[in-house]
């Protein structure tokens, strides 16, 4: 029986998605990852908005697409 080949771009991939999570919750919004079948939506991050001393959800959101790798920084 063979074993399922992890591949360095499956790891890469995860790498930016958990960068993107970690930068987007230091900045006090909201990162959620899109694990589905996404034709290029790889998260939202929904807006926070600070007022009074609270901390609202804005329902405000950003799609956004992940690329992580030296390929696209040298191309």
């Amino acid at each position: 029986m063979r074993l399922p080949i992890v591949k360095h771009s499956d790891d890469l991939g995860v790498l930016g998605v958990n960068l993107v999570n970690d930068q987007i919750t230091e900045m006090g919004h909201i990162f959620r990852e899109n694990t589905n079948r996404d034709f290029g939506v790889d998260g939202q991050i929904e807006i926070v908005i600070e007022s009074s001393g609270e901390r609202n959800a804005s329902g405000r959101l950003i799609a956004v697409q992940i690329k992580c790798g030296d390929s696209f920084f040298f191309s």
